[in-house]
């Protein structure tokens, strides 16, 4: 699987059908940081073709889906060896990838099956990023942002907001939104446990996505 940059192929949707784009969502990110015994270190450096954990570090992948028309984003895979843990970075962007020379499974859409097999138990807990952008013309804050306050004469204007999340909605512990020029961007992160056998990047997105929409509202026309 060689490194390779996302790109727009022709041919690909980037239409609102999208898994991505049909939720305003640019990325799901997943850290899981696991004790030794229970990560297959050896199984990964032989499956890479590397020798030792210091030929594998700093090493990492950018995996693309095998059906851009209704899957569209690419994903990055990177892993980091400590003396007693191992942590490793899953993340879904946004974008498609054209299909590369000498490239081979696990696509992005296989990926969280074959993972699980590093794994020791089915399951494993996984700290969580997510984060969705949307038009200022549809959607706005529930908070009044931007807000402009008169402190001397700096002009300044509060464009962001950071909240915790004491119910833990969606296993999110806390949420940012900030209003930029032309987009409305609301970040989540909280922490969820993947089963990889079943792990469903749809449910994911949905469920992320139900909850940034609460925290948003549609802008008004009047």
């Amino acid at each position: 699987m060689p490194k390779v940059e996302p790109v727009t192929p022709e041919g690909a949707s980037a239409s609102p059908f999208g898994l991505f784009h049909a939720v305003n969502c640019d990325q799901i990110a997943l850290r899981y940081r696991v004790t030794r015994d229970n990560f297959s270190v050896p199984k990964l450096l032989a499956f890479f073709n590397k020798e030792t954990e210091e030929e594998a570090d700093g090493f990492f992948v950018v995996l693309r889906t095998l059906d851009p028309e209704k899957l569209d984003y690419h994903m990055h895979f990177r892993w980091e060896f400590g003396k007693e843990r191992v942590t490793l970075y899953v993340s879904f962007h946004i974008g498609v990838l054209r299909k590369r020379e000498g490239e081979h499974e696990p696509y992005a859409e296989q990926f969280m099956p074959w993972f699980g097999t590093f794994f020791s138990n089915e399951s494993a807990h996984a700290d969580l990023h997510s984060q969705f952008e949307y038009s200022i013309e549809g959607r706005q804050s529930r908070f009044p942002l931007p807000l402009r306050m008169s402190i001397d004469d700096l002009g300044a204007e509060i464009d962001g907001i950071s909240m915790s999340l004491a119910s833990l909605p969606e296993g999110m512990a806390s949420a940012k939104v900030q209003h930029w020029k032309k987009h409305l961007i609301v970040e989540l992160r909280g922490s969820t446990r993947t089963t990889f056998a079943t792990f469903d990047l749809q449910h994911e997105v949905n469920r992320l996505s139900s909850l940034a929409l609460r925290l948003t509202e549609t802008r008004s026309t009047k």
